[in-house]
């Protein structure tokens, strides 16, 4: 994943599987979130992910639009 944004040729097909990951991993965040409480997680650390994520899924998408 990560490793194949070295490589331009190679930079779309791993940005997509970043992607893949980082959407497929934001419902658990928000959950995380929501029940942070009962889990012992605390909230600043649970709510601080969601924002986290939205910003990871920006980079990943601006890395692999370049050429």
């Amino acid at each position: 994943g990560g490793a194949g944004r070295a490589w331009a040729g190679r930079r779309r097909r791993a940005g997509l599987g970043l992607l893949a990951i980082r959407v497929a991993v934001f419902p658990a965040s928000v959950v995380l979130a929501r029940v942070h409480g009962e889990l012992g997680v605390p909230g600043w650390v649970a709510w601080g992910r969601v924002p986290l994520q939205l910003l990871l899924l920006w980079w990943v998408w601006q890395v692999m639009k370049q050429r």
